[in-house]
């Protein structure tokens, strides 16, 4: 993120010219960030999988999947904000001084001091980390994952574009309308995660097509919606959903492998999860602008009819789910 903003600021200041080596810069300084940044997500989520039993993981998975989800939702808002009151470049910096404020809390304050919890009862092994992906108890989840991504990236990318058309105002005034409601939504993450799924103790397949209905009903709400209230109902209702669903699948894919496994899943997980924004610019966006505006909402809800049906009925009981009697040893 230095890079990204020393760039952008030499390019803008004269110094850095020719249009090959800016993008090369910036291509450079973003695969950086894939190739080692990446690896703070799935890292966090192992740290926390090993740690803990197979009863406390889902509420300590939904946990730290809160915050992810919530800087997800309210990161695009708040670098609005920045650009609109201190300048186009200001997000990057700041995102550089919060990455090396974090690296140095976790360096002194999180250290290694105590080995990871091991269970009473170990996990069916799983030969090797290698194809892992597509082992039996693992890929289900990872489907579900990359469907959620694919659906919540169109609905959170296209959310924009829908307000400044259905609210008829223009792109620097749509930050006031996109950013309190990206704030609901952040608020409806926080709300399932730090409250519903401690409380519920839902199962994991549960939470997963359980997650889904508000993410359905907010889709449709985004077809019909054309006053501001149902826009923000709309994201109060996909954050709900995010927030259930997340957790459930990540917990499953965590709670289906065995102890020594962990990175490895959470990696896939976190990758699972990035898919759909991969895919989302030059899907969500392109049929929204010159296909039909209420398709890609339309895509959602078909996609997450079909989510629900496959956790509810595709989704074999008991894998991952917690074992009571190994907790209870």
């Amino acid at each position: 993120m230095l890079l990204l903003f020393l760039t952008g600021w030499l390019t803008m200041t004269g110094v850095l010219t020719g249009t090959f080596m800016m993008f090369a810069c910036l291509a450079m300084s973003r695969s950086i960030f894939g190739l080692l940044g990446s690896g703070t997500n799935p890292a966090a989520q192992a740290y926390v999988a090993d740690r803990t039993s197979q009863a406390e993981r889902q509420s300590e998975i939904a946990f730290i999947t809160s915050g992810f989800s919530v800087g997800t939702v309210i990161g695009p808002a708040f670098a609005a904000a920045l650009v609109a009151t201190l300048g186009l470049l200001s997000p990057l910096l700041l995102t550089a001084v919060i990455a090396f404020t974090m690296s140095a809390l976790i360096w002194f304050r999180l250290p290694e001091e105590r080995e990871p919890v091991t269970d009473a009862t170990q996990f069916e092994e799983i030969p090797g980390a290698r194809g892992l992906w597509r082992s039996g108890p693992v890929l289900p989840f990872l489907v579900f994952a990359v469907c959620l991504s694919l659906t919540t990236g169109v609905l959170t990318q296209v959310f924009v574009f829908s307000v400044m058309d259905k609210l008829g105002v223009s792109g620097k005034e749509a930050a006031q309308f996109t950013g309190p409601a990206f704030t609901v939504g952040a608020l409806a993450v926080l709300l399932a995660q730090l409250v519903l799924i401690p409380r519920l103790k839902l199962k994991n397949k549960t939470l997963m097509w359980g997650g889904c209905l508000p993410l359905l009903a907010g889709a449709l709400l985004m077809v019909f919606a054309n006053d501001y209230a149902n826009l923000i109902l709309a994201q109060f209702c996909i954050g709900l959903g995010q927030g259930l669903a997340r957790p459930g699948f990540s917990s499953g894919a965590s709670l289906a492998v065995s102890p020594q496994l962990q990175g490895n899943v959470a990696g896939l997980v976190i990758s699972a999860n990035g898919m759909g924004f991969i895919i989302t610019p030059f899907f969500g966006l392109f049929v929204y602008e010159y296909v039909n505006p209420h398709l890609p909402f339309i895509f959602c809800a078909g996609l997450l009819s079909f989510m629900i049906l496959y956790a509810r009925f595709g989704l074999k009981d008991g894998v991952g789910e917690p074992d009571e009697e190994a907790d209870a040893v």
